[in-house]
C-alpha cells in the first residue's frame, strides 16, 4: 500500500461514532470482517457494509473513492445500492483490471465470496497474488478491505495455492487492533487497523506494506 507522506509519529485522530472513523481517520489501513458465509459471486451484506461507510464520510469530494470487487455481478449490485455516490464521490466500481495505471485518494475492496465452498472452487480467481497486490496498490491515502472470515480463514489444500492466501493473512496480521464492532443485518462486523505504533514504525522505515 502506498499513501502520502506523514509525520514520522503519526497521533490518533479523535472522532465520534462508529463508521466514521474509517473515511475520516487516519490510520490508512483498515480491515472490516464479517461473519456471513453464503455468498458466491455477489454480497449484500458487503454493499450494505459499504453504504455505511460511505454515509459516514462527511462531506466526500468528487473522484475520492474507488470500488474493486472480482465479480461482475457484485458490480452490478453495488452501482444499484451506491446509485446515490456513483459518479460523484466514487467515480470506479469495476474489476482489478480496469484499474491498472490508476489511483483514488480512497480505495475500498469487496471480496465478495463467503460460502466456504465458493472460495474453494475459485481460489485462484479470489485470492490470486498479483491481483491482490494490484488492489492493494491503488490506494494513495487509504484502503479499506471488506471480507468474509472464511475467506480469511481459508487454508488451501493444494501446495500451489498456499502462496495466494499469504497476502491476505499478512492484512490480517497487520491489522490487530480492533477498533469496534457492528451488527449489520443480523450479522457481526468487526473493524480492524494497525496499531499506531506499528503504523509509525513502517512510514519511519519508510515500508509499503504488500508491495514486495
Amino acid at each position: 500500500m502506498r499513501g502520502k507522506e506523514k509525520d514520522k509519529n503519526i497521533e490518533e485522530k479523535e472522532i465520534n461514532g462508529t463508521w466514521e472513523k474509517l473515511l475520516l481517520g487516519n490510520r490508512g489501513l483498515y480491515l472490516v470482517l464479517h461473519s456471513e458465509r453464503k455468498s458466491r459471486r455477489s454480497n449484500q451484506l458487503e454493499v450494505e457494509i459499504i453504504k455505511q461507510i460511505i454515509d459516514a464520510g462527511g462531506e466526500i469530494p468528487d473522484g475520492n473513492i474507488g470500488i474493486i470487487t472480482p465479480h461482475r455481478a457484485q458490480i452490478t449490485l453495488l452501482k444499484t445500492k451506491l446509485a446515490d455516490y456513483y459518479e460523484n464521490a466514487i467515480d470506479m466500481i469495476d474489476t482489478v483490471e480496469k484499474f491498472q495505471g490508476s489511483e483514488r485518494q480512497n480505495i475500498i475492496v469487496s471480496a465478495t465470496a463467503s460460502d466456504p465452498s465458493a472460495i474453494s472452487k475459485n481460489v485462484e480467481f479470489i485470492l490470486n497474488l498479483n491481483r491482490s497486490n494490484v488492489a492493494f496498490s491503488r490506494v494513495q491515502e487509504r484502503l479499506i478491505v471488506v471480507c468474509s472470515k472464511t475467506l480469511l480463514d481459508y487454508i488451501p489444500a493444494e501446495f500451489e495455492h498456499y502462496e495466494e492466501t499469504m497476502l491476505w493473512k499478512t492484512l490480517r496480521s497487520q491489522c490487530s487492533e480492533l477498533i469496534f464492532t457492528e451488527t449489520v443485518n443480523e450479522h457481526k462486523v468487526e473493524v480492524f487497523t494497525p496499531p499506531l505504533e506499528q503504523i509509525s514504525k513502517n512510514l519511519n522505515e519508510q515500508v509499503k506494506p504488500f508491495n514486495n
